[in-house]
Formats: C-alpha cells, structure tokens, sequence
C-alpha cells in the first residue's frame, strides 16, 4: 500500500486572540464559546476553513475544555480543506485512506509539522445530511482518543467529485459514520443543541 501525506500547511504566527464572549463568524464557519467550551460550526469545507480556525483559536488565552464541531447538514466540499482540519484535532498518524484513479489504494498521513490544536474532548455533530467532505473530517476526528459522536447516521457518500477541483481520487475507503449516541434535536437553536451536547457527554462518563 502506498502512503501520501498532505500538503504542508504553515503555522499562523499571529493568530488572531478572542475573548471569550466573543463569536467569530465567516460565511462557512461559526466559533463560539459554549460554557467552559468551544463550538465550531461548519457548512461547507471551502479551501479556507482550516486557516480561519487556526486564525482564531491558536493563540486563545485559555485552550477550551471541549470542542465541539457541528458538521451538520454539511455536504462536503474541498476535500484537502476537510482532511486538513480534521488532523488539526489528532496525532494519530495514519488519517483516512482513498482510492486513487488507478483503482490503488493510498494512505493519507499525518504531516510531522501540521498544525494540533490540543483539546482535552471532542464532541463531532452529525446528521442524515452529513456528506462527502464532512464525512472525512469525522473519520479522523473519531482518531481523537476522547470523542463523542451526537446525532443521527451519515449519507454514506464515499465517491469523490472531480468536477469543480480536478483530483487524483475517485472514494474514500471509509463507511457511514454512526453516532455514539444517536438523538434527534428537539430544536433548531444551535446554543441550546451544543448546550445538549455537553450534557449529554457529561451523563455519558
């Protein structure tokens, strides 16, 4: 089996610090503080969030006690993006394998120099509408040895689309995610469902 790593991301020596009343927002991602914790919402993985999340909490006065990330009705999108923030949670060196267009097998590994943002929990969201990309990024975050997964399982979609970002791969050798506790959100408000979240990891020590 042959082994590819990503591309090196530099590390962001003026990161930009937060208070922690704050909420940082862009177009595709959301990062809020939620208690002692810290929530990060993603809608889509556009070549830019791992940079904007980097950009916020490298340097915050605090590392938060928890972080969860809403992956959510997330279908996807730049898949190096989504691989590259997933690794920003976890050492493990071995990440996701894919399937090249040769119909090879290739393993993606951890760059020694990527950046880690150290958190003691991970809480992962996800839903029915949870797709591609984002299905990905939960694949390595499960490498992240004090996770939690909340909501409901997957789409499954493990074929890779080359149609806006030519790529060497054709799928992701990777199933349907399954949550470890599987729920339904009694509401739409995202405070009140991360707000659920750290409850429900708390009852389930």
């Amino acid at each position: 089996m042959c082994q590819g790593s990503l591309t090196y991301l530099p590390l962001f020596k003026q990161s930009l610090l937060i208070g922690l009343c704050s909420t940082i927002a862009f177009a595709t991602v959301s990062i809020r503080p939620i208690s002692d914790s810290m929530a990060i919402t993603i809608k889509e993985f556009t070549g830019s969030i791992t940079e904007k999340t980097i950009k916020e909490l490298r340097e915050l006065p605090e590392t938060p006690h928890t972080v969860i990330i809403d992956l959510q009705d997330n279908n996807g999108g730049n898949l190096h993006d989504a691989v590259a923030f997933g690794a920003l949670f976890v050492t493990q060196n071995t990440l996701i394998e894919f399937t090249q267009d040769n119909g090879e097998p290739l393993l993606i590994t951890r760059p020694i120099n990527h950046p880690f943002l150290s958190t003691k929990a991970l809480i992962i969201l996800v839903n029915e509408t949870t797709a591609s990309a984002a299905e990905a990024t939960a694949t390595i975050l499960k490498h992240h040895p004090n996770h939690l997964i909340i909501g409901k399982t997957t789409y499954g979609k493990t074929n890779i689309s080359t149609k806006n970002t030519p790529t060497k791969y054709t799928g992701m050798n990777i199933t349907k995610i399954k949550p470890d506790i599987e729920f339904e959100w009694p509401t739409t408000d995202k405070e009140a469902q991360y707000l659920t979240a750290l409850a429900l990891r708390n009852a389930s020590k």
